[in-house]
């Protein structure tokens, strides 16, 4: 968005800004004329390069009015003018707090004013989000005076990451189970994943299978001769999907079906488990169904954990299929730290 205003003294100019706040969207000016300047991209934060065009039909937002950052990512903005500038200031928040931008370039005739910054130099608090604007003063024009144009922008601070803990097994090994008794103990002897027992935690599979023999565990430390028993398994129901089941062994229980997954194709099946709110599962990073799990108790079976079994390790009906990685991770993640481990 962009506003440009015409003031034929700089004393009035000056009034008309003081102890004013910059809007999240704009800056609101009280003369207009044509505009002279946009706002050409911003970087992709990840990348550090601009955008391609695949990134750019993945967003879910316009990146040339705003974007999200991380503490370490660097804020890189870029405003195209087709005239030269006399001086460019950045109001950041507030028009009470101003820099004077130098970074100005010429580029076939036109003029690019960079901003290379980051969240932590803008002040912008976790979670909250900072309207800017670049304040551009070109020359005085015939008897207008002074022109001001105002390219504004939005850049939100995304929450810090969480220091957690992950488990992989099974690291770039395809395995194979032909349901003839074939499993793959989970090792524990060197890690420590008793934090599934009373703790948040989150289990991702990689599976691949074309069956429709219901009801195997793909992946479980419980006895899944019933769905109460204390402890998770991952189920495989053929033509029915999939589904999660986690219990206490006290009457407390939690059920949540996926979606068919039987044609042949590598999906990441994830469960999260926040024990003060819900179960999530996931198909292939995408949500599919929720609920609660906070009257589940401790779930620790005192079974191991166990690849195409339960946790007893001889529960009758086989899995027949692939699998791949096994993850552990010691807190319920966020779709946001689910996107950014496995992309």
């Amino acid at each position: 968005m962009k506003k440009i205003k015409y003031i034929t003294l700089v004393f009035v100019f000056s009034l008309l800004y003081v102890g004013c706040e910059v809007d999240s969207h704009e800056v609101v000016n009280a003369y207009y004329v044509q505009p002279e300047a946009e706002m050409l991209y911003s970087n992709n934060p990840k990348t550090e390069l601009p955008y391609t065009a695949d990134e750019l039909l993945a967003l879910d937002f316009n990146p040339s009015k705003e974007n999200f950052y991380t503490k370490d990512q660097s804020v890189v903005l870029k405003v195209k003018t087709t005239t030269k500038p006399e001086s460019v200031s950045l109001i950041n928040g507030s028009t009470d707090n101003r820099t004077a931008l130098t970074d100005i370039s010429e580029d076939n005739g036109a003029y690019i004013i960079t901003l290379n910054t980051t969240v932590l130099d803008l002040g912008v608090e976790q979670g909250k989000a900072r309207g800017l604007a670049f304040e551009i003063t070109y020359p005085a024009v015939s008897s207008r005076g002074l022109m001001v144009e105002n390219v504004t922008y939005k850049v939100h601070r995304l929450l810090d990451p969480r220091e957690f803990k992950s488990f992989t097994f099974f690291d770039g090994l395809v395995q194979t189970f032909n349901g003839i008794g074939e499993k793959a103990l989970i090792d524990e002897s060197a890690v420590d994943l008793s934090f599934r027992y009373d703790e948040d935690f989150t289990v991702s599979v990689w599976v691949n299978s074309t069956t429709d023999n219901s009801d195997p565990s793909i992946l479980g430390d419980k006895d899944w001769g019933s769905g109460g028993n204390k402890g998770f398994v991952f189920a495989y129901r053929g033509n029915s999907g999939w589904k999660i089941n986690i219990g206490d062994g006290a009457g407390n229980r939690v059920d949540i079906s996926g979606n068919a997954i039987n044609d042949g194709n590598w999906h990441l099946l994830t469960v999260t488990f926040d024990r003060d709110g819900d179960a999530v599962l996931y198909e292939d990073l995408v949500e599919i169904e929720r609920k609660d799990m906070s009257a589940v108790g401790n779930m620790d079976s005192g079974l191991p954990i166990y690849v195409a079994q339960d946790g007893t390790g001889t529960y009758g009906i086989p899995y027949l299929g692939m699998t791949r990685e096994v993850y552990f991770h010691d807190v319920a993640m966020s779709k946001e730290e689910l996107l950014d481990f496995y992309q």
